[in-house]
């Protein structure tokens, strides 16, 4: 029997060890990847739950939630579909709901989606002051707008509604879920559109006080600097709003 010199040995193997790596290497990149577990809609994570996120909207009812100046939602207005609390937009005129609870510092996250040509909202520090305005609510205003539609920049998607325009937003297809977020920590107020930030102001300061003197706002002494208030989701009929995931966790 003939052996190779171990110095042969080594160079005569190393194509079938590049060969076997590069199966090894290809096996690796046929496997599949561990898919990500799929959160159902309504539904809050164990870490979420640790964090002091509660749901604001189950899924199945309007619990906790009531039309402005109205002990009950307004009827033929609101409806929930499919784990989707909705709009029908048979309807023209105010008809918006407020939660049953005021808050002051939070954190809120919540996905919409827009039909063609929507106009609505998410109003914060909501006060319901005399004399009643049944549908509205005076609050500063997260805008929910379709986009596609032209408008004054602070009037469009995810402004400080009249007050400050959206920097560096990316829009999704009609069919898409948006993420909107608002994080209130005291006077300092962020909107988050989509996952990036693009609203920053303070309650009260010079700047946000000068914003107030050149808007529709002027005349309404102290506007939206109230120590807390409800969460209003608008509605301006005649078009479908959806919302899901609804959810806060107080800062």
């Amino acid at each position: 029997m003939r052996f190779l010199p171990l110095h042969k040995m080594k160079h005569h193997h190393a194509p079938l060890l590049l060969i076997a790596a590069l199966l090894l290497a290809g096996a690796a990149c046929q496997r599949p990847a561990a898919e990500a577990v799929e959160i159902p809609p309504n539904t809050l994570t164990e870490a979420e739950v640790e964090a002091g996120w509660r749901l604001l909207f189950d899924g199945q009812t309007t619990s906790g939630w009531r039309g402005t100046y109205q002990e009950d939602i307004p009827p033929n207005r609101w409806v929930v579909e499919e784990g989707m609390l909705m709009t029908l937009g048979e309807e023209k005129g105010f008809s918006s709901i407020i939660t049953e609870e005021q808050f002051s510092s939070f954190e809120l996250s919540l996905e919409f989606k827009i039909e063609e040509g929507a106009n609505s909202g998410i109003k914060y520090f909501v006060v319901e002051s005399e004399p009643p305005t049944p549908g509205r609510g005076l609050g500063l205003e997260y805008q929910i707008w379709d986009d596609r539609k032209q408008r004054e920049a602070n009037r469009r998607m995810a402004a400080l509604y009249d007050l400050l325009p959206a920097k560096g937003k990316v829009l999704r297809p009609y069919d898409d879920f948006n993420e909107a977020r608002l994080i209130v920590r005291g006077d300092s107020v962020e909107h988050w559109f989509n996952g990036r930030r693009v609203v920053h102001f303070v309650r009260g300061s010079e700047a946000y006080r000068e914003r107030i003197a050149a808007s529709k706002y002027r005349d309404i002494e102290g506007f939206a600097e109230a120590p807390q208030g409800h969460i209003l989701l608008q509605d301006e009929g005649g078009h479908r709003v959806w919302f899901r995931n609804i959810k806060l966790r107080e800062l």
